[in-house]
């Protein structure tokens, strides 16, 4: 068998979730429900009951991807040693502090035939339970799009500098239409 983990039509993504905090526990629960995706670890930097540390889980052949929702400030690390050592990366947003160690990571995941996916969670912010709030009265929510935008400054939202590029704005549909 190769180094990497054979998988077989129908096997499971076995997923590991890195940082156990509110954003690893909405991650937890998202992936809980998701076919086709077994949570085989959770990762602590803590001693906790039943929880890996990082390097024991990049070591586990059986992990297949890990999903980071650590604090911003350890994204970069964990996401390139996850990636050196073949795994798919789900990363909650930012994955980098700047455009090289982005160019960086994003090469590394290309080379080493992997997905690496930058995501921010939106579900958890105030303007998101606002927005729930505010649509709740139009009927099922037949298509829509969020877009983060609190607290970029002028230099952060330069598509030049930042990327990528920025979306045409929120649109909401709503079978009331």
């Amino acid at each position: 068998m190769s180094e990497e983990r054979s998988r077989c039509a129908g096997a499971p993504l076995r997923l590991a979730i890195v940082g156990i905090g509110v954003a690893g526990n909405a991650r937890l629960a998202a992936a809980a429900g998701v076919p086709g995706v077994e949570i085989a670890a959770l990762v602590s930097r803590r001693p906790l009951p039943g929880a890996l540390r990082m390097d024991q889980a990049l070591d586990r052949a059986d992990i297949d991807a890990l999903a980071i929702s650590t604090e911003n400030a350890d994204h970069e690390r964990s996401a390139r040693a996850a990636l050196e050592r073949g795994k798919h990366v789900l990363c909650d947003y930012p994955l980098a502090f700047g455009a090289k160690a982005l160019a960086e990571l994003f090469d590394l995941a290309r080379r080493k035939r992997k997905i690496l996916h930058v995501e921010h969670i939106a579900l958890l912010t105030r303007s998101h339970r606002e927005a729930r709030r505010l649509f709740s009265g139009l009927g099922a929510l037949t298509e829509g799009s969020f877009t983060f935008t609190a607290g970029w400054s002028p230099a952060e939202a330069d598509v030049r500098r930042s990327g990528p590029f920025p979306s045409p704005g929120p649109r909401v549909t709503s079978d009331r239409e």
